[in-house]
């Protein structure tokens, strides 16, 4: 399989590894931003939203890709608000 088939990028994969010769790919560590919404059970629509506020993103060949991963999700658990306390019980 190429790159090209496998990514969409025109550098040249090992393919007896399946990695990129050389230096790593340029999107490692960015997932599209349709992905990104469907594992973290969201929209694209709210990823854009994400993104107006601050989610690490990037556009290459018109597709929209989030990241560094690690990046993007200490992005999101800095926001997730926490109460303190504890849950009421009945």
């Amino acid at each position: 399989m190429t790159c090209q088939q496998k990514c969409g990028c025109i550098t040249d994969m090992d393919n007896s590894t399946n990695t990129h010769s050389g230096y790593g790919h340029i999107l490692e560590g960015f997932v599209p931003k349709q992905t990104f919404a469907d594992v973290n059970g969201t929209t694209p629509r709210t990823v854009d939203r994400y993104r107006a506020a601050g989610l690490p993103w990037v556009k290459w060949a018109s597709v929209v890709y989030i990241g560094p991963i690690p990046e993007a999700r200490a992005w999101l658990e800095a926001r997730v608000r926490r109460t303190t306390g504890g849950a009421k019980t009945v």
